[in-house]
């Protein structure tokens, strides 16, 4: 079966998971040539490499073989819409940052794990100010005793600090011309709710969210304390430009990808063998049914 596949050798994971990354950036989402799809779908597997490469060397993600399907058919059921590079370089940059979110529990130097975290969030919000909200989550940090102390707040303080230092001393010194993209809240989308693309999508969202509740996957994710409120925050904002007009380089629902690839690896990972062959089958048949509607 399929992930029989994703579970005997790397080539043979990459392998497939290359082909229907491929697959979606090319056939179903939109502007992209055929240079552009494989340079974007080779980026999101080497995107996927590192995150393997950060697992087997840190443990502290939980990502397996089976996340090269998870992020590919999570991609497969993202409507259609432009993927930029600037989404997929963001894209890479918060999986760096949950990275270091989850470091703040388990690594030892939490105060790096912190600084590296602000870091990356602040430069984050320099292209998308609307996720300036994942302040939240090293702020959240500081309710843990252990943090409370003048090393974690300075390297929370000194990390946005050095941000705006480097980022403007490249822009004096090549004399860039850099506006702070202000998001715009414009009004309500026109949400087409009869639109097959649109329910499979919804129906999609619904299956990941309601299926993370399971007890196997429950227990996984309540062990990762901070690292939850990375995704929630994280889904809260993807909704919000989902269902409202707002400007983003993730376009529409772009910013659920990330969460929902995730979360679905999580899922599929603890599912048995029979049930996760069956639930694989059915995502792929309805995927290539509306496709082809």
């Amino acid at each position: 079966m399929l992930n029989n596949l994703f579970r005997k050798t790397y080539f043979s994971s990459f392998f497939i998971g290359a082909i229907f990354i491929f697959i979606a950036v090319y056939f179903i989402h939109i502007h992209n040539t055929l240079i552009d799809a494989l340079t974007k779908s080779a980026y999101i597997l080497l995107t996927i490499v590192g995150l393997l490469f950060l697992e087997n060397k840190y443990r502290s993600l939980g990502i397996q073989q089976i996340h090269i399907l998870s992020f590919s058919l999570t991609l497969l059921y993202l409507p259609s819409q432009e993927i930029s590079y600037i989404a997929l370089f963001l894209m890479s940059c918060l999986l760096l940052a949950y990275h270091n979110t989850v470091r703040l529990k388990k690594s030892k130097s939490t105060v790096k794990a912190l600084f590296n975290l602000s870091f990356i969030i602040t430069g984050i919000s320099f292209f998308e100010p609307l996720l300036a909200f994942l302040f939240i989550t090293p702020l959240l940090s500081f309710t843990n005793p252990k943090h409370q102390n003048i090393k974690h707040l300075i390297a929370f303080i000194l990390s946005i600090i050095s941000f705006f230092m480097i980022f403007y001393s490249v822009v004096f010194a090549f004399k860039i011309q850099y506006v702070f993209p202000w998001q715009n809240i414009e009004k309500f989308r026109e949400f087409k709710v009869f639109k097959a693309e649109g329910l499979l999508w919804g129906g999609f969202v619904l299956f990941v969210l309601f299926s993370s509740l399971r007890v196997k996957s429950k227990e996984y994710l309540k062990g990762l304390e901070t690292g939850n409120y990375f995704w929630l925050f994280f889904i809260i904002v993807g909704f919000i430009t989902g269902f409202i007009e707002i400007e983003s380089n993730f376009k529409r629902w772009g910013l659920l990808y990330l969460p929902l690839a995730y979360l679905l690896g999580i899922i599929l990972h603890y599912m048995s063998r029979r049930v996760k062959s069956l639930v694989i089958g059915i995502l792929l048949i309805a995927r290539l049914g509306v496709f082809l509607t």
